[in-house]
């Protein structure tokens, strides 16, 4: 979309209509973008977590090897 079309869509139907409709679709876009990061996020929490509890286990088993007391 172009300015002159959003001029003639000012001119045909009004300023607060215009800017209402405009919102409406941002307001659909932005929550489209926020869908797809909490999806993005979920997968990087499971990979974080995988990552904690892998380190967990390596040092706990770095600890019975040792000798020392195991806080698992």
């Amino acid at each position: 979309m172009d300015l002159t079309q959003i001029g003639q869509y000012i001119n045909q139907y009004g300023f607060p209509i215009v800017c209402c409709g405009v919102l409406f679709w941002d307001h659909l876009k932005s929550e489209q973008r926020r869908q797809e990061d909490n999806e993005m996020h979920k997968e990087e929490v499971a990979e974080l977590r995988k990552s904690i509890e892998s380190n967990t286990l390596a040092i706990n088993n770095l600890c019975a090897h040792l000798g020392g007391t195991n806080n698992a």
